[in-house]
């Protein structure tokens, strides 16, 4: 349901950029058409009143993980998640004055460490031993129960929702296809900006001037050896020749993969490129 909030939101950055990029390409501006629909929004309206995606600020730690889905629904919808909540709260205070969830003993000598009998679930790494209490044990079952009764509460709520959203769902396959396609296209434009490409143009011969093969040149343009091909109705094809491992099957590729990608709608790594349009 997070996800789903934060793929709304870009929806709607994408949305008021290509509004206001007056942009000239028929297939950008269908894909934007289809981002109007008003479905993003009334969804959106539906996830906004009852969930808080705040708590997304890039950690990824399993702590802060669980306490996105713990507090991903607003206070005040629930009681029962409300209660939950508090319960967890004093919970973790609890925990914070048992000094920690676990002991951690940092040496250099994690082996040969002896740990007091009445500590349990000794595990030695090679500058650490970790170990726990009985009363830390405890107070991590009830920790563990109170996240369950979270989850539980929420679910109800969150189920609710889809079940509410459940009408307006396939204008998301319209968000699929409109962001694949924008994504796909800002690929081509970056590519086609960062290296030293021409744009290719369509006509009856197959004529590359100083081409490279477009993944070694990305890999390492100051070392990728550039080729000539011209190929014509009369003259359809050509003979190679050379020692094992001289490049005959890399230049192959490269010809093949230059005209897939000008096929593409792509500028092309050469300085000049003429190829067929069938």
């Amino acid at each position: 349901i997070i996800k789903l909030i934060q793929t709304l939101k870009v929806i709607q950055v994408i949305r008021e950029l290509l509004d206001s990029a007056r942009v000239k390409s028929n297939l950008l501006n269908e894909k934007t058409e289809f981002l109007k629909d008003p479905r993003f929004d009334q969804i959106m309206e539906i996830l906004i009143e009852k969930v808080d995606d705040s708590l997304l600020d890039g950690r990824k730690n399993s702590l802060h993980l669980q306490n996105t889905k713990c507090y991903a629904i607003r206070n005040h919808v629930a009681v029962q998640l409300d209660l939950a909540r508090q319960t967890y709260e004093e919970l973790i205070a609890g925990v914070e004055e048992a000094r920690g969830f676990h002991y951690t003993f940092v040496t250099r000598q994690a082996e040969t460490v002896t740990i007091p009998r009445h500590f349990l679930e000794v595990f030695r790494n090679r500058t650490t031993v970790t170990f726990n209490s009985r009363e830390v044990i405890a107070y991590n079952d009830r920790l563990d129960q109170a996240v369950f009764e979270m989850f539980l509460a929420s679910d109800v709520i969150v189920c609710a929702m889809i079940e509410e959203m459940q009408p307006m769902i396939p204008v998301l396959y319209y968000a699929m296809d409109a962001l694949s396609t924008i994504d796909f296209l800002c690929g081509l434009a970056t590519y086609s900006d960062l290296r030293e490409t021409c744009r290719p143009s369509f006509g009856p011969s197959f004529s590359v001037s100083q081409g490279r093969h477009p993944i070694l040149d990305w890999a390492d343009s100051e070392k990728t050896i550039t080729n000539d091909t011209c190929l014509t109705r009369d003259r359809r094809f050509g003979i190679i020749t050379g020692p094992n491992m001289a490049g005959k099957s890399t230049y192959l590729k490269q010809v093949a993969q230059i005209s897939i990608i000008a096929q593409m709608g792509c500028f092309i790594p050469a300085n000049y490129a003429s190829l067929p349009s069938k």
